[in-house]
């Protein structure tokens, strides 16, 4: 039986949050980590830090520690699902603070054109 290379690597972005992915490497953990994104790894590579890493033992869930059967999976389903419901409110939380943002942005806009359209009426 030959000994996986694999570890299981916790990787954190500031914009995407944590993924937890298997892989051989840095690089290869850092494409995986773009992937469970769902954004370009151009995009990501250089802000990517390694929270920690742990060797890849199989059917041993990598956040809980505890026994499951998962084949090639690395959480078991109740980290697993928790890991998607932490992720979605990430995505929840960026889109409502976009929304915020262009909302203000319009108001300074409207207020910036109500006074230059005051200071037309000052000097008529």
């Amino acid at each position: 039986m030959a000994v996986s290379k694999e570890q299981v690597w916790f990787l954190r972005h500031e914009g995407h949050g944590v993924a937890i992915v298997r892989a051989e490497s840095f690089e290869q953990a850092t494409v995986a980590a773009a992937k469970f994104w769902g954004v370009p790894w151009g995009k990501v590579a250089a802000g990517i830090e390694v929270e920690r890493t742990k060797p890849l033992v199989t059917n041993i869930c990598a956040k809980c520690g505890k026994m499951f059967w998962g084949g090639k999976e690395i959480l078991c389903t109740q980290c697993e699902k928790a890991q998607r419901e932490e992720d979605a409110e990430q995505v929840r939380i960026r889109r409502m603070l976009r929304e915020r943002y262009k909302q203000e942005a319009r108001m300074m806009k409207k207020g910036a054109e109500d006074e230059e359209g005051r200071g037309a009426e000052v000097e008529a």
